[in-house]
Order: C-alpha cells, then structure tokens, then sequence
C-alpha cells in the first residue's frame, strides 16, 4: 500500500517541542502525484482533525480514584513561499476532564492551547531544515490566563538516506510554569523495512500527543495498523480557588498502544485505538513551584489504566 495516503488526511504539523518532525516539504509529498512542486505563494491544503479518548479509572497511591476524558482540535495551514521555503502555522486545542473520586480533588478541567508556525527551508533533495517560535497556555478553569503562558522555540533537521529511510534531529527549548525551562533533544526517523511495514519515531496521537515510536503495518490500500508507545506530560495553572490557590498541576504517563486507521475517501481518514497508561504520575505544586501533595516530593502515582479513543 502506498501509505502516504493516510499522512494526507493526518498531517501531523506538531504542536509541541517534538510535533515538528513531519515538515512542510514532507506534507507536499503525500499523496502528491497531483500536486506537484510548489508554486510561489500557493496555499496548501488545510488540514484539520478532533478527537475524543477515555482514561478508565485506576487506583491513585496516596487514595482513591482517577479516569480522564480527553477531546481535541487541530489546525495546519501551510504555505509555499517559493520553492524552497514553507510555512506551516499549527494551531491545536486540547481539553483534559480530570476526574478524581474517593480523594480530594487537586483539579478539574484543563485547557491547553497551542499556537507554533514553522518555517521550512529544502537546502536540496536529501536536507530539510526547519524552525520554529512555540506559544502556549495552559490552564485549568477559572485559572488566570495571564499566568498561564509558556513558549521557546526548536531547530533541526530531516536528511532522506534513501527512498525507505529518513532520520532527524534538532534542539528544542520551552519555558516551564514556575519551573525551569527544558531542553529537548528531537530525534525523529521513518524506516520502511518491508514493502507493507514500516518503522517511525516522533510525535504521535494517542490520548494526547506524545513523543515515542510505533510500527505501522499496511493491511490493504484503506487500512492501517500501527502498534508503539508514546510519552506525555501536561503541566498547568491551577485555579484561584483555596485548595490550591493559583498552584500549578502536572500529570504524566507512557502510552502502549494499538491503532487501526481507514482511509474512508480520499480526504479523510478514521483511526481508533486501544491502550494502556503506564508509569502514570500526578503533581501538584503552590504558586511558587513548591510541592504540598501531602509528601515531600509534591506528587502521587496511579495504577496502569487502560485507554481507547476515536479520531478523524
């Protein structure tokens, strides 16, 4: 199966530090028998994708219970500005209902916003460079937005070895809420080691996006498997109330997973998935970084808990 299909309906213009390792020159080529080099000042085509995932409930160590329900939103506009330059502006909208039972709730709802255009430039047929500023806010409700609000940048780049191997990397650096800023090192690549199989590392979608690896195997020309793992972490303002006044929130986990994906016409296409969080952890810090959840290290693990979702 040409596979490329699938990546024309979920192009993944990356939302955080890693979400950069499928470029703007790599969109152009899905699919793209009818597409062609880009022409001067010609807009691409505009992607869009939601989603909605379910966290079943699991034990949290210090007491009681936590299932989260996630939904999601992403744009990419991209635009040719000639033909060596690109530019992909991603914007992407999360929502993470946290539900805590049998303890006291650290938090509630989550809203995290993301804002990042990148800017591609083809220095020839095997390199790819590419960067990019990051703006984001991260915010339960009620929390005040103004304190809210982290951003950095990235740098790197793609080399294609030959027509079944790509690989990457880069640096990226974003801003921590009331914590220091975090250097990311970004190591991407696509190694197609047989006709229907193929190997990835980067960004993907699971419950949330999530740096990792997964396997992809092309069943038929409109089906897809893909099994991986991919680690997240989401850290937040807190809200004004008194349990945790204006505090700051971070819950993280790896995903194992499994995908099936049905290119249902030529421009879209269905996934869903199953799972299983592991090595999940909570956290809860005051409003000047310090850690109050009732230990000495400011945070709580949960049992693994099983996942699934849907997204087009």
């Amino acid at each position: 199966m040409n596979s490329k299909k699938f990546a024309q309906a979920s192009l993944a213009v990356g939302l955080s530090l890693t979400g950069y390792s499928v470029t703007a020159q790599e969109s152009l080529k899905t699919g793209s028998q009818n597409l062609g080099a880009p022409e001067e000042g010609q807009r691409l085509p505009i992607t869009f994708s939601t989603g909605i995932s379910h966290q079943l409930s699991s034990d949290v160590d210090i007491a009681g219970e936590l299932d989260i329900t996630g939904l999601s939103a992403r744009v990419g506009i991209a635009f040719a500005i000639n033909e060596d330059f690109t530019l992909v502006t991603a914007v992407n909208y999360e929502l993470a209902d946290y539900n805590f039972d049998k303890m006291k709730s650290p938090w509630s709802t989550v809203h995290t916003a993301t804002v990042a255009p990148m800017l591609n430039y083809k220095v020839d047929e095997k390199w790819t460079i590419y960067g990019a500023p990051i703006l984001r806010i991260a915010a339960e409700n009620g929390a005040d937005v103004g304190d809210s609000i982290n951003g950095g940048g990235l740098i790197g780049a793609n080399y294609m070895v030959s027509d079944t191997l790509t690989i990457g990397g880069g640096l990226g650096v974003i801003s921590q809420i009331e914590d220091d800023a975090t250097l990311v090192p970004l190591l991407t690549g696509t190694w197609q080691f047989a006709d229907a199989w193929k190997l990835q590392a980067g960004f993907f979608d699971v419950a949330t996006r999530g740096v990792g690896a997964q396997v992809l195997w092309d069943i038929n020309l409109d089906l897809q498997a893909s099994f991986g793992a991919a680690m997240h972490k989401s850290r937040f303002r807190l809200d004004d109330s008194p349990r945790n006044k204006d505090g700051v929130g971070q819950e993280s986990s790896t995903a194992l997973f499994a995908k099936l994906a049905w290119r249902a016409t030529e421009n879209l296409t269905t996934e869903g998935f199953v799972g299983v969080a592991v090595g999940g952890e909570i956290r809860v810090e005051d409003k000047d970084g310090d850690r109050p959840f009732g230990t000495q290290t400011g945070k709580e693990d949960y049992d693994p808990a099983a996942l699934l979702g849907l997204r087009a």
